[in-house]
């Protein structure tokens, strides 16, 4: 009996030991600002910490190294540029990625061009745009900013770059952290102009006169839309669904207004032009500039922003926009009526009437003057590589409020980063 007492004795002091150093240890662990493996945290203020880090941590890691796609998080491609002293610097298999000749690869090759142009511009011109030194930038690199615009959800709780933002006079502002700079399809569109825009506006008024404009207003595109509009169980069925589809529809309904067709059935509609045929119109592909035969052209998001939007608005035809989603970096210094005209799908015909009455002539060739004025003045290798700069700084200084918000240290934040880091190269 008593070695039976003896032997629940030393059992109970062996479990109070035990318990005493989980205790112990439990609180060690809270009094740092990292968990147990340098990335997990225990606060929730900590976890805020955890999802930042461990997303660039993923993102600068090895993972998919020897595949051809970009680093997934979240669901997301996410492209992680270091910014060290005017250097881009990247990982080895980032950079063996943006040497690959593909079409996403060379979205970021555009992207690193015009980062590294913005900051040979700033150190040539000592201009007051200095950015902070060891700066990690993730780019999202595909069509998605990673905000949805169905229930206002950012996927991903920080800062990061990318084409588009949800249009705030539509679906408000502050939630999505996403900040949009200038695209790959501007940079690729005007970084090798060779003609100055003034002989390029002089050579678009004698090739396409408004007095030989046709009294219509144009668009062609491909089937593409935001998963918000692919959720109706008969969007499959009904093309006008979508809104491109809708587009096409009133062309079909008011041709001597409107002609609008797809040139293309992709992503879903891929390979369904014959049974679509009979409800929708399918015509070749209109080169660029012969849309300037039109008074008007139309604009209208695809799978998120349209991208050709500023393209449009350095041409001598009105442009028409139909309320969009998603925007981009420069849209607030756009103003409805003075440098393009706003529509919905409810009231494009009226709109288009509007564009094309003869009473309005004179305010439509304003509008074309102070677009193409706006275009003059953006749409240039230099100041759109100063603007990506611009954005980045925006960046910059909400990557500070994040940190603040969150009580983390960016020096210590930083140094997780670029520690946790194998190599960088310059790119």
């Amino acid at each position: 009996m008593a070695v039976i007492l003896a032997r629940l004795v030393f059992t109970a002091i062996l479990l109070a030991a035990t318990l005493l150093r989980l205790r112990q240890a439990m609180k060690d662990s809270s009094d740092r600002p990292f968990g147990p493996t340098g990335m997990y945290a225990t606060h929730s203020y900590e976890a805020q910490f955890d999802n930042f880090t461990r997303d660039v941590r993923i993102a600068l890691g090895p993972i998919n190294a020897s595949s051809r796609m970009w680093p997934i998080v979240r669901g997301f491609p996410l492209v992680p540029i270091i910014l060290r002293d005017g250097e881009v610097l990247v990982t080895n298999h980032i950079r063996d990625k943006v040497a690959v000749k593909a079409a996403d690869h060379a979205r970021v090759r555009d992207v690193v061009e015009t980062i590294r142009t913005g900051l040979d511009l700033v150190q040539s011109e000592h201009l007051p745009l200095k950015l902070e030194s060891d700066l990690p930038v993730l780019l999202m690199s595909g069509d998605s900013s990673g905000c949805m615009i169905k229930n206002k959800f950012d996927t991903f709780d920080y800062p990061r770059i990318g084409w588009s933002l949800p249009s705030p006079a539509k679906y408000g502002q502050h939630w999505c952290k996403t900040i949009p700079i200038p695209s790959y399809e501007i940079w690729h569109s005007f970084r090798k102009k060779s003609e100055s825009r003034d002989m390029q506006f002089q050579k678009q008024s004698k090739m396409y006169p408004w007095s030989r404009k046709i009294n219509k207003a144009v668009w062609r595109g491909g089937t593409t839309c935001n998963p918000i509009y692919k959720e109706s169980s008969s969007f499959l069925n009904d093309i006008s669904n979508i809104p491109r589809g809708k587009l096409v529809q009133l062309s079909m309904l008011h041709p001597t207004l409107i002609d609008a067709a797809f040139t293309k059935f992709n992503q879903e509609y891929e390979g369904r032009e014959e049974e679509l045929r009979n409800t929708t119109i399918l015509k070749k592909r209109m080169p660029f500039d012969d849309q300037m035969k039109f008074k008007a052209i139309i604009d209208i998001d695809g799978n998120d922003w349209s991208s050709r939007f500023p393209m449009l608005l350095c041409t001598n035809s009105v442009i028409i926009k139909i309320e969009p989603d998603f925007i981009e970096y420069f849209y607030d210094e756009l103003t409805p009526m003075k440098h393009y005209v706003p529509a919905s799908l409810d009231n494009l015909t009226d709109v288009v009437m509007h564009v094309m009455d003869k009473d309005n002539e004179v305010e439509m060739k304003r509008i074309v003057l102070a677009a193409n004025s706006w275009c003059r003045r953006k749409m240039n290798a230099k100041q759109i590589a100063l603007d990506m700069i611009q954005q980045l700084r925006k960046y910059d200084t909400a990557l500070d409020e994040y940190f603040d918000r969150h009580m983390l240290s960016r020096s210590t934040v930083i140094a997780e980063v670029i520690n946790g880091t194998d190599s960088l190269e310059q790119l």
